[in-house]
C-alpha cells in the first residue's frame, strides 16, 4: 500500500517507518517521518551504505527532535576482484573482519584445491 505523509494524523508527533534498509527522512509531515535504516547490511547492494539508529526526543505538545546516530561497528561487506588465487588468499588473510564476496577472473576454472584454499583462509567468505 502507498502512504503519503499528509495521511498521518495531526496528533502524531513522530512516525517511524520500516522496511527500507537505508536511512531516509521524508518531508511534508507535521512531525518527523523517518526510515531509520536497518542496523546491518543485508545484501552486497548495501555494501557502501552508512547504517543508523535514530534517537528520538519527544514530549507531549513539543516539537520532536530526531538525531540519526551512525553505527560504527559490524562487519563490512566487501567485493574485491582478483586474477590470481594467491592475491585473493593474501587479501583475505589481511581482511579477516569483513564479509567478502570475491570475483575471480581466471582463464580456467578454479580447481577444488584452490577453492578449498580460499574457503579455509577466511571465515566469512560468501
Amino acid at each position: 500500500p502507498v502512504m503519503y505523509t499528509d495521511m498521518i494524523p495531526a496528533q502524531v508527533q513522530y512516525t517511524a517507518l520500516g522496511h527500507l534498509h537505508r536511512h531516509q527522512e521524508l518531508g511534508g509531515g507535521r512531525g518527523p517521518v523517518v526510515y531509520s535504516s536497518s542496523p546491518l547490511a543485508y545484501s552486497f547492494a548495501e555494501a557502501d551504505q552508512q547504517k543508523y539508529v535514530v534517537l528520538v526526543d519527544a514530549e507531549p505538545g513539543r516539537a520532536v527532535t530526531v538525531t540519526p546516530v551512525p553505527l560504527r561497528t559490524g562487519k563490512r561487506l566487501l567485493r574485491p576482484r582478483f586474477t590470481r588465487v594467491d592475491e585473493a588468499v593474501e587479501w583475505l588473510q589481511q581482511n579477516p573482519e569483513c564479509f567478502a564476496e570475491i570475483t575471480m577472473q581466471t582463464p580456467a576454472y578454479l580447481t577444488s584445491e584452490e577453492r578449498r584454499q580460499l574457503q579455509q583462509v577466511h571465515a566469512s567468505l560468501v
